[in-house]
């Protein structure tokens, strides 16, 4: 179709743009400064001294939802453009955090932003002015699907995976396979997406390995969700007498790692407490146990998975 320049494409920051809730203006970011293009004009909105814009959305009632960077610090403003020289501050900035991809929720009562600090990347919820913050998630590249749908991004097991979650924290996953006529890509940015889920004929093509006990039934014709979670083959095995296990999690739960004999009767526990999602790696040493065949499991919430190791001695 037709193709309509609404900007220099050279003065422009990769972060933006973003148009109108009635698409009749484009603000985008350049140079550390805001511009709102629209019905054949243009204002630059200008930070304050030793400040800049890297970010711009827009927000409900017409107003912009700006981040503004000072240094190593970050935060997340909101300015109408009919009075640009006052900058409503929504949240304040810590040293080496840095706060991006603000988003309001489209009945506008929540701010959904990214908090970045230690290598983490984490999904953050708080009111419409920024207060009573709490963690939802890790991931990246959030927005609204609806007003209570929340869509975002995050790299799990070298794959791209969609997520969106409630408000409330009850999240499910969009499996998004890694490869498109053998060609490799990654998630970079959301747009307006309404969430589907997707989920493999097998558990080969999933990446998940062994039994998929604990996945909900499903009714015909729907979309199965998989839980967030991987329990990987021990190494080696068999072993003598210590091995590695490893797991993975994408949700913050309750993880239980237990050690079984064959008959499923528990032996040792290995771990019992809230993991934070990443991905764990536990030693057993079977020191003073017999040679044969046992199990491990792994349980986090509804989530439970069993696997076999051989002790030989």
């Amino acid at each position: 179709g037709k193709i309509t320049p609404l900007t220099n494409t050279a003065e422009l920051d990769e972060s933006s743009p973003s148009m109108s809730n009635d698409q009749s203006r484009l603000a985008y970011v350049a140079d550390g400064s805001v511009y709102v293009a629209g019905g054949g004009n243009k204002i630059k909105l200008f930070p304050k001294k030793l400040s800049a814009y890297i970010e711009v959305r827009w927000a409900p009632e017409d107003k912009l939802l700006v981040t503004v960077q000072e240094k190593r610090k970050s935060y997340i403003a909101e300015i109408d453009p009919a009075d640009p020289y006052f900058v409503d501050r929504l949240t304040y900035s810590e040293n080496k955090v840095i706060l991006h991809n603000p988003v309001i929720s489209p009945d506008g009562r929540n701010l959904v932003y990214l908090s970045e600090k230690g290598g983490n990347t984490e999904l953050v919820i708080a009111d419409r002015y920024g207060n009573s913050s709490r963690i939802l998630s890790f991931g990246d590249n959030v927005i609204y699907s609806d007003s209570s749908t929340i869509v975002y991004s995050r790299e799990f097991n070298a794959r791209p995976h969609l997520f969106f979650t409630t408000e409330s924290g009850i999240e499910l996953e969009a499996i998004i396979p890694d490869k498109i006529n053998n060609s490799g890509f990654f998630i970079h940015s959301i747009s307006t997406y309404t969430p589907y889920l997707i989920y493999p004929k097998n558990p080969e093509e999933s990446g998940i390995e062994g039994d998929l006990e604990g996945k909900e039934a499903q009714p015909a014709g729907a979309p199965n969700i998989r839980k967030g979670y991987r329990l990987s083959k021990n190494y080696p095995n068999p072993f003598n007498p210590v091995t590695t296990i490893q797991f993975e999690i994408l949700f913050s739960k309750i993880v239980r790692l237990e050690i079984l004999n064959i008959r499923g009767q528990l032996i040792r526990t290995l771990v019992d407490e809230l993991k934070a999602p990443g991905r764990y790696t536990v030693e057993f040493n079977a020191g003073g146990f017999s040679s044969g065949v046992y199990l491990y499991k792994l349980i986090a919430g509804e989530f439970t998975q069993t696997r076999k190791m051989v002790l030989m001695k």
